[in-house]
């Protein structure tokens, strides 16, 4: 069986197969006696129950007869959801190179988080999993050393203290000519080598995580004296933790690893035969193995400058968006990259934008603007995926204009209706 035909018969087989489940759902109603509503999926419920009891003052009947896969929108809905189109047209797209990748943490966004100092272990306010926020406190650790770090912070400050009032008595007597020059350099400099042995003490306490506001308020009595608490360093999710009440904690330790998965790495194969092929800013598009039904893309921000003696493979690096939190490092990708430089073939092909694309039951559709708030849905086959675009095979001329803003509205429609042989008005 050829490409032609296998992608004819997908198209065939989609719309006969939703078909067949509307007409038996329909019938399953007809025998019950009555007709249900589906549960609304979304905020066009008001505008629904409008047009029902403005335009018809009862709910319709007879609905065997609606052609199944075409959503018509009330008016008032299509004016608030401002539902979008663009034109299938023929678009340049570059030759790609089909490899793998493996997603990795964004490694300027992972922290591994332990003790400056020797304790033991408090309390521990974060699990496995958590979600934290940048600065929340993490653990708690009790520190012998702790003390003497701190009476030797405020031993220095309360030097400080004195010395900047000598040295600014000094500096008015010296204006008065009471005292002498002499006399007000040999106080400042005592003042200045008590500011420095403060702001020493300080930075210490610092390192340690210690705020300002609590530096203001130290105790150097009492069990508050040997402990402080850890912070987490910036937002993200506790992604490994070694740490529990009791336990010895130690300098060298990592008690946390968090890990801000807003952004991940994608690290692609490069194979001898591609080498010379592949580079900086070259686009990229992705499918992770575990979540085929999400595409994702990028721009190649390093290619590696040597290979793996053993298979003489490059590698890629990608920066990727990830606010769904969707990639998990460790998970295999297959990759597409687009080939835009040097001598590369291109071709037009008839193509349209990813966000126009829904999924039903595997399989691929999009919704065709038949009039003003009417929308017909269309199986189609899909290609390449470029820049925000899919190539088109089969399903669509060019020319048709194609619903690309709240699709997933228009595809739950035609799901209820399957399911419930709702009405052809939402």
């Amino acid at each position: 069986m050829n490409k032609s035909t296998s992608s004819t018969l997908l198209l065939l087989g989609l719309t006969a197969s939703l078909t067949a489940c509307t007409g038996k759902d329909k019938h399953h109603h007809q025998e019950s006696g009555h007709q249900e509503h589906p549960e609304g999926e979304h905020e066009d419920h008001e505008d629904k129950h409008d047009e029902h009891e403005d335009e018809h003052g009862h709910h319709e009947e007879g609905h065997d007869d609606h052609e199944f896969g075409l959503v018509k929108l009330h008016p008032k809905t299509q004016k608030r959801l401002k539902i979008t189109t663009e034109t299938a047209k023929k678009r340049v797209m570059g030759q790609t190179i089909v490899t793998t990748g493996r997603i990795d943490f964004n490694h300027d966004r992972l922290a591994h988080v332990g003790p400056k100092v020797s304790g033991k272990v408090r309390s521990v306010s974060v699990e496995l999993g958590d979600l934290v926020e940048k600065g929340q406190n993490l653990i708690q650790i009790e520190a012998l050393s702790l003390g003497a770090t701190k009476a030797n912070f405020l031993n220095a400050k309360a030097k400080y203290v004195l010395a900047e009032k000598r040295w600014q008595r000094a500096q008015k007597l010296q204006k008065e000519n009471i005292s002498s020059l002499s006399a007000l350099q040999d106080i400042e400099t005592q003042y200045q080598q008590a500011k420095a042995k403060y702001l020493q003490h300080q930075e210490q306490l610092r390192i340690l995580g210690f705020q300002p506001r609590e530096l203001a308020s130290l105790k150097t009595t009492g069990k508050d004296a040997v402990r402080y608490t850890i912070r987490s360093p910036f937002k993200g999710i506790v992604v490994k933790k070694h740490a529990a009440v009791g336990e010895q904690a130690n300098p060298e330790d990592d008690l946390f690893v968090l890990a801000d998965l807003s952004q991940v790495w994608l690290w692609v194969d490069i194979y001898p035969e591609h080498i010379g092929a592949v580079h900086k800013g070259d686009q990229i598009s992705f499918s992770a193995a575990s979540i085929p039904q999400e595409r994702f893309s990028g721009t190649i921000i390093y290619v590696s400058s040597d290979v793996e003696p053993s298979s003489q493979r490059a590698q890629a690096f990608v920066n990727v968006d990830n606010p769904r939190h969707l990639l998990k490092p460790g998970m295999f990708a297959e990759v597409e990259i687009i080939e835009t430089h040097g001598d590369s073939e291109t071709e037009e092909l008839l193509s349209i934008s990813e966000r126009s694309v829904q999924r039903i039951d595997g399989n691929t559709v999009v919704f065709i603007e038949k009039a003003a708030g009417e929308y017909k849905l269309k199986a189609v086959s899909l290609g390449r995926q470029q820049g925000g675009f899919f190539e088109v095979l089969l399903g669509l001329d060019g020319g048709e204009k194609i619903a690309n803003k709240h699709t997933f509205l228009l595809k739950s429609q035609v799901l209820k209706e399957r399911l419930g042989g709702g009405h052809h008005h939402h």
